[in-house]
């Protein structure tokens, strides 16, 4: 015991050497022997400034937002190119519809029905302010089934006279409708729909061939509306494949 206190001496003794000679910044010294208990105000202190920073940069970026108006987290993943200019908010009526010319065949009527029944998830709008886009044309120039490499790009342009998609292949179509949707904002205040930013432009097609991922329900059971729920998460965020492991 005494030579433990004989060391406990040498090592402070140390300590305040390392200090005169300025090898030891004397607050790290002094944090070092401070009680526990005196500690929490500065952990405290830590906390509180670390959440008033992070409220001035989310202000920053919501002033930000509202500046241009346009809110380019909406869409993700983001395409490969989308421009926006600063334009009154296109609305959007209860009567709006999808109409589709070439190639139009499965899956694109059952796509064009499932957008109608998300786009007014929140009800029909009570007003449709001017101005206000009534169709949205969808042009397919072929049909091809469903495989790594196939062409699924699509272009978007959106203004507040025309609403025009063009689509390689069926596959692209679809992509470009959830893009659409994920464009529309609902304003509970007025209850309207609205894309906020009157004029978008988007030129889009997948970086990568393979966009997917794997649901194990031979190890994992998942109810069959867990795997619909997850189905309609890849369809939002424009994947293409699923790897369904049943059994072993």
């Amino acid at each position: 015991m005494a030579l433990k206190r004989r060391f406990a001496k040498l090592e402070s003794q140390q300590r305040m050497r390392h200090i005169q000679t300025g090898r030891c910044a004397p607050i790290e010294f002094q944090l070092q022997h401070m009680p526990s208990d005196s500690l929490w105000p500065i952990g405290v202190a830590a906390m509180v400034l670390s959440l008033v920073l992070a409220s001035i940069l989310v202000n920053i970026a919501n002033s930000q937002l509202v500046k241009h108006r346009f809110p380019l987290q909406s869409v993700w993943p983001m395409p490969k190119s989308m421009k926006t200019e600063a334009a009154a908010p296109v609305y959007f009526g209860g009567d709006f519809d999808v109409e589709c010319e070439g190639h139009c065949q499965d899956p694109i009527p059952d796509a064009i029905t499932r957008f109608k029944n998300n786009l007014f998830v929140n009800g029909t709008p009570s007003a449709v302010p001017s101005p206000s886009l009534s169709r949205c044309y969808i042009n397919v120039t072929s049909s091809m089934p469903l495989a790594l490499g196939v062409d699924e790009g699509y272009s978007l342009d959106l203004t507040a006279d025309m609403c025009q998609i063009h689509a390689a292949t069926q596959w692209g179509a679809l992509h470009s409708l959830e893009v659409l949707s994920q464009l529309i904002f609902w304003t509970p205040e007025e209850n309207t729909y609205s894309v906020r930013n009157g004029s978008v432009s988007i030129d889009d097609e997948p970086r990568f061939e393979w966009r997917g991922l794997m649901l194990d329900t031979a190890r994992h059971y998942l109810e069959p509306k867990a795997i619909e729920r997850t189905i309609m998460a890849m369809a939002a965020n424009r994947m293409n494949t699923l790897h369904l492991h049943v059994v072993e």
